[in-house]
């Protein structure tokens, strides 16, 4: 019979860590949580928008659409993907400086 080691089990949590984190975020800066929530809607508004391009599209050709009416529903989903898309850039390239003060934070306490 072999004898087995109990296992060393992590002292921290995923749950502890991201609890840690917001704490964190909302003592030092909490517009990094704003942004960060904001990030998760615009990524779920895109998808979104992805996913009924299509379909909308083949309805519009399905039911025998003018034209105008299908070129207005494509023109519709690019724009709307676009200005998500670029939405979200902005946010993903101005959140870094949100995060800036609470890296500080945290490497100074080390």
């Amino acid at each position: 019979m072999k004898h087995e080691e109990p296992k060393a089990s992590a002292r921290y949590g995923v749950a502890g860590n991201v609890l840690f984190m917001i704490r964190q975020a909302l003592d030092t800066s909490p517009i990094v949580l704003v942004f960060t929530l904001l990030q998760a809607l615009l990524a779920v508004t895109a998808s979104l928008l992805e996913l009924y391009v299509t379909p909308s599209i083949l309805g519009n050709l399905e039911r025998h659409d003018s034209l105008g009416t299908l070129l207005g529903t494509i023109c519709f989903f690019a724009l709307g993907i676009m200005g998500i898309q670029g939405l979200s850039a902005y946010l993903e390239n101005n959140q870094m400086f949100v995060r800036c003060p609470i890296r500080l934070l945290l490497t100074g306490r080390m």
